[in-house]
């Protein structure tokens, strides 16, 4: 589609060189494109289980088998997100801060229902231990479960271990393992009779954070946009709108080769933008659940609030 726009040969064997070029603009200008304008075939749901006294999810953590962030943008979520308990949906603010642990503090367990923030946090965060001595005759061994594929995980051995083992390999201290797909435990490998385990596995990397923590499971509900692929090899996917993506490529590429028709194309870009963002489903502001207008004259006084009719002659406000 862009070698025509700017009237190129098809047959990429000519100038194969521009190839990865152009892929590269397309990749640019998608990127530019997404930050600029939201896209409707782009909308996506996630909805991830909170167990009790859970305050961290990481990003790569699996859904159904994908993980999270190969599933949504979390850098562009929805204004605002809720919360599912008991199927009622509560709504979920972004950002939490440190006053609020005066409140529910999250490292005491102080947990409450239902959560109320989430925010986007890189911390550290020790993978449960897996028993507090070795057992048996040395070199005795523990095990670290429940790795998550894609999830990064950073060893920090006490004095007494002597190795972990993941996956086949053996790694040492400070060492970052990427745990796939199927190998979900580490095994740590420990030194002297009834020996303390003191060591501990972190998760690092981004994560999503609850607060407060749950007291019973719960059900954390995001929408947003799906993540967008890189355009930089042609078996690479196109996410957002295919015709605008190349109208405003070709564009640049013939302002820049001195084209006289790179202002004809710029503005064919921008008037298929326009159409697309013109057909957008407005989001309403307010919501009667009567039907019909929001004003009901006779009821509200004028004053243009919902109104809900009970039986009787009264009317709630």
């Amino acid at each position: 589609m862009l070698n025509v726009e700017v009237g190129e040969e098809m047959d990429e064997t000519i100038s194969p060189a521009r190839i990865q070029i152009n892929n590269q603009l397309l990749n640019n200008q998608q990127a530019f494109l997404v930050g600029q304008h939201a896209y409707l075939r782009g909308k996506t749901r996630v909805s991830l289980a909170l167990s009790p006294l859970q305050q961290f999810i990481p990003v790569s953590s699996l859904v159904n088998g994908t993980p999270l962030n190969q599933l949504i943008d979390l850098d562009r979520p929805e204004t605002t997100e809720f919360i599912n308990f008991s199927n009622f949906r509560y709504r979920l603010t972004f950002g939490i801060g440190q006053m609020e642990y005066n409140i529910y503090n999250s490292s005491y367990g102080i947990a409450g229902v239902p959560c109320m923030k989430w925010d986007m946090v890189n911390v550290q965060q020790a993978i449960p231990a897996p028993g507090p001595v070795y057992p048996g005759t040395p070199p005795a061994t523990l095990q670290y479960t429940g790795l998550v594929a894609g999830g990064s995980y950073q060893w920090i051995p006490g004095v007494n271990e002597v190795q972990l083992t993941y996956n086949g390999l053996d790694y040492t201290a400070q060492d970052v393992i990427t745990a796939v797909y199927g190998a979900t435990t580490a095994t740590i490998t420990g030194q002297g009779t009834g020996a303390a385990f003191t060591g501990q596995l972190n998760t690092i990397g981004p994560q999503i954070e609850v607060w407060p923590i749950p007291s019973v499971p719960q059900t954390l509900e995001l929408a947003g946009t799906l993540p967008v692929n890189l355009m930089e090899n042609d078996s690479d996917v196109c996410v957002i709108d295919d015709l605008v993506l190349v109208l405003f490529t070709a564009a640049e590429i013939l302002q820049r080769s001195g084209q006289a028709d790179y202002a004809a194309k710029a503005g064919k870009a921008k008037a298929h933008l326009d159409s697309i963002k013109g057909s957008f489903p407005m989001k309403s502001e307010r919501f009667n659940i009567s039907g019909g207008n929001v004003y009901i004259p006779g009821f509200d006084g004028g004053k243009g609030r919902p109104v809900i009719a009970v039986s009787g002659s009264l009317s709630q406000r």
